[in-house]
């Protein structure tokens, strides 16, 4: 739309634009009969889907008479531009505000009063707004709001053309996870509320993410984290009531607006028994008596940004230099299931070099490497840890004479509350956890030395594989939402070695920064991380992984000593999958080439990879979007490990892996 500045529609003087959505803008314009400034909101008729909701946008207000709803002074249309005048609003958003920081708890109390109330007017005459979020909150004054752009708004019975499309409207980080499965109801306006309430005490919304659909994916799926968690001065309460307003199940949230904003209220205004207790024990002084356990390790200081950046560089400083290094590849093996087989130590293929060019079908792929040593990565399995008796820590304890009853009582109970407790809860997740499974004897995981020469690509194999088509759409796939809807059989968020079932040498396979690092440090090569048990067979694997730097970074699945399958996306926005086969050497045989995905972030932003196997069909999505299908049933079952490669000009490589998940079919 070009600029309108200048023009005339009806009595109205366009003076400058305000903003512009996807297909209207917003202009200061000055009423000539009222002597006034006003907005006016314009709209081509070339834009025919639009003008459904321009016009509804307009029915909405003019059926909403509220002391915190933007009213509507008139409409009109002069061919080929339809405007909506409304009052001009000059103090900005809410957005503008948050912007600054996360409001104070009365501050925040006395707007969402304000919001809730209209909000609720809107339901009240049959109309779901179905986009709250700040920048749709008008600010009049730093204590006074209109609610605003009803442009998505719809009425709570019938449903327009518009809707019937199935397609998802909103703002991700506001939308409600029961719309995947239904129409906006009041309720999806409610949890809508319930983020912004969130945003408005914390400064941040609860999911964000480099792409729309990796956001909605989270309401989808994950819990928020306890507003506290970013403002410690919230209290119990206030948690208690911002998380019931997101609750995931539409029945278990507050019922109306109104609801959320009264028991706001309450929390801020009238502190519970448990937020009492925290302050008093707060305002105590000092104790007398303190308990130091003898086994109780000081606690550490997790480094982040540019801390962990330098601590990285250190490690790697106090390594050799890479002329004396050899840095290897570690060995897929696993114990064999038939005691009459040996398990042989073979060379596991070396999976660098450039990647190949697109292709039809299944390629080979030689990769002509020197000889090398082995060397290996132990992945040590801890026993587990026993729980013993309170009585059994030895405490370090020291008096001083008239110690007042009440203040010790009040530390013992407190110590009760927050340290045994959580230790028992801690303790029976741990063997409860459904990825605490036995661990099965294994082959010591090995590295293979970095490749001395690029490799090439070989002529199309002769060998028939069975490809399925590859899905180009950009939108959410059922399948993939399908497939993990259910409860995992493991999760691990890559934190920490959890039962010390991943392969961790402290220098290319490393816990840091609260996920699994997988670094290489010379050119030309790959290194891959393992997890050692358990085997998988038909599964769904989800990670979320981060090309930091470096050539590729992926998932190997279905491994067992030399041979896998390889999923992988490179720092050229591609993605492939290929398969090595036992004593092949150096040559891959290509099922997918490599292909460029519109579903692919930017290296150093988080991918999602998803991959179904079930029997000899396999499934690929980046990002909840599908990128492939293949049939092959050569591979059935076997480890899964993580992997990150350089090419030939890149001296070193990472890739940070978190959220690890596994499903059955």
């Amino acid at each position: 739309m070009p600029g309108l500045e200048g023009t005339t529609l009806g009595h109205y003087q366009l003076l400058g634009r305000l903003g512009r959505g996807g297909m209207s803008e917003v202009y200061l314009a000055y009423d000539d009969q009222e002597n006034r400034n006003v907005a006016l909101k314009v709209v081509s008729s070339s834009h025919t889907d639009y003008l459904e909701r321009f016009h509804r946008e307009a029915d909405a207000i003019r059926r909403l008479h509220h002391n915190h709803i933007l009213p509507a002074f008139g409409s009109g249309d002069q061919e080929p531009w339809h405007y909506l005048v409304m009052p001009f609003v000059d103090h900005g958003t809410l957005r503008d505000m948050l912007d600054i920081g996360p409001l104070s708890m009365q501050h925040a109390d006395e707007l969402l009063q304000q919001i809730a109330s209209a909000l609720q007017s809107a339901h009240d005459n049959g109309i779901i707004h179905r986009d709250i979020k700040p920048s749709n909150i008008l600010m009049r004054d730093k204590h006074y709001i209109y609610l605003a752009d009803f442009g998505l708004a719809k009425e709570l019975e019938g449903a327009s053309s518009i809707t019937q499309t199935g397609a998802l409207l909103g703002t991700p980080e506001y939308m409600a996870p029961d719309l995947a499965d239904g129409p906006a109801t009041t309720s999806s306006d409610v949890y809508a509320l319930g983020v912004m309430l969130y945003q408005m005490v914390t400064g941040r919304v609860p999911f964000s993410g480099e792409t729309p659909v990796s956001v909605y994916m989270k309401h989808l799926r994950e819990q928020p984290m306890p507003p506290s968690f970013y403002n410690p001065k919230l209290s119990r309460s206030v948690d208690q009531v911002i998380l019931h307003a997101l609750e995931k199940d539409p029945r278990r949230r507050f019922q109306t607006p109104q609801e959320l904003a009264d028991a706001f209220h309450r929390a801020v205004t009238t502190p519970s028994v448990h937020d009492t207790q925290e302050m008093l024990l707060s305002a105590l002084p000092a104790p007398h008596e303190t308990f130091r356990s003898s086994d109780t390790p000081l606690p550490t200081t997790r480094r982040y940004g540019r801390q962990a950046r330098q601590a990285r560089q250190a490690r790697q400083n106090r390594t050799p230099s890479s002329a004396n290094r050899r840095f290897l590849i570690p060995e897929h093996r696993v114990a064999s299931t038939t005691p009459t087989t040996p398990v042989s130590t073979k060379t596991a293929p070396v999976i660098t070099d450039p990647l190949p060019t697109a292709r039809t079908g299944a390629t080979q792929h030689t990769e002509p490497i020197a000889q090398r040593g082995l060397q290996s990565v132990q992945a040590t399995v801890p026993p587990l840890r026993q729980p013993t008796a309170r009585g059994g820590t030895h405490l370090t304890k020291t008096r001083r004479p008239h110690r007042p009853l009440l203040a010790l009582s009040i530390i013992i109970v407190g110590i009760l509350l927050f340290v045994v407790l959580p230790m028992a809860f801690v303790y029976y997740s741990y063997v409860t956890h459904p990825h605490s499974l036995p661990i099965q004897p294994t082959s010591v995981p090995t590295h293979m030395t970095a490749p001395t020469s690029v490799s090439t690509l070989s002529p199309p194999s002769t060998t028939p594989v069975a490809q399925g088509p590859r899905q180009t759409s950009t939108s959410i796939s059922a399948i993939a939402l399908a497939a993990t809807s259910g409860t995992p059989i493991m999760v691990d968020s890559l934190a920490r070695n959890t039962n010390g079932h991943w392969a961790d040498d402290k220098t290319h396979c490393l816990f840091d920064n609260g996920s699994y690092n997988v670094h290489i440090l010379n050119p030309n090569a790959l290194q891959s991380c393992t997890l050692t048990a358990p085997q998988f067979s038909n599964n769904t694997f989800e990670v979320d992984e981060t090309l930091q730097s470096g050539q590729d970074a992926g998932m190997l699945f279905r491994a067992n000593n030399d041979q896998f399958y390889d999923f992988e996306i490179t720092s050229q926005g591609q993605f492939f999958f290929r398969r090595h086969d036992s004593g092949a050497g150096t040559t891959y045989v290509y099922l997918l080439n490599p292909t460029t995905s519109a579903a692919i972030t930017p290296t150093g932003r988080k991918n999602t990879l998803l991959i179904i196997a079930q029997g000899s069909k396999i499934q690929l999505f980046i990002n909840s979007i599908s990128v492939g299908s293949v049939n092959d049933n050569t591979y059935v079952q076997g480890q899964v490990a993580f992997i990150c490669g350089t090419g030939p000009s890149q001296a070193t490589g990472e890739a940070s892996f978190a959220n690890f998940k596994v499903f059955n079919p």
